[in-house]
């Protein structure tokens, strides 16, 4: 299984939605387990929690710049 990696979350800042890097780990296929934590809550509305299993997808953050967002929470497989 490969180590760290960086995905992006969308977040609901006081200046608007922003893209946020988090650390996380693939577990299988396109889902990852979020490790990061929220260094800002009062100021940073994270979508998903430490410990989250997320989907992720391929986006274009700039020109040259493809990253990897989560866009769903997964539910944990038994």
């Amino acid at each position: 299984m490969a180590g760290e990696i960086v995905i992006y979350i969308s977040v609901t800042a006081r200046g608007g939605k922003s893209w946020r890097p988090v650390s996380a780990i693939l577990r299988r296929d396109d889902v990852y387990e979020i490790l990061g934590k929220n260094p800002a809550p009062g100021v940073d509305e994270w979508p998903f929690d430490t410990g989250d299993l997320v989907r992720c997808r391929p986006y274009d953050l700039t020109d040259n710049d493809r990253v990897l967002v989560a866009y769903e929470k997964v539910d944990r497989i038994a």
